[in-house]
């Protein structure tokens, strides 16, 4: 089965991440010591995507994560 190609320039902004995904769930996170924003959302066929984006909701980190 091939998988659809999903990528995501950093510095992309978490309205724009939102507008793709209306179902996104966000919450802040702190990890060592910084504050971060992370936004997560379940695609069926692909998994679920996880975002970490600054506090100026500039992403700076992307992942999908396979659902089992």
């Amino acid at each position: 089965m091939k998988l659809p190609r999903i990528s995501f320039k950093k510095g992309i902004s978490l309205a724009e991440v939102k507008k793709l995904y209306p179902d996104l769930q966000v919450c802040s996170q702190v990890l060592a010591g910084k504050e971060y924003i992370q936004a997560q959302v379940s695609v069926p066929g692909v998994g679920l995507l996880i975002f970490i984006f600054s506090t100026l909701e500039q992403l700076l980190e992307f992942e999908i994560s396979p659902l089992h």
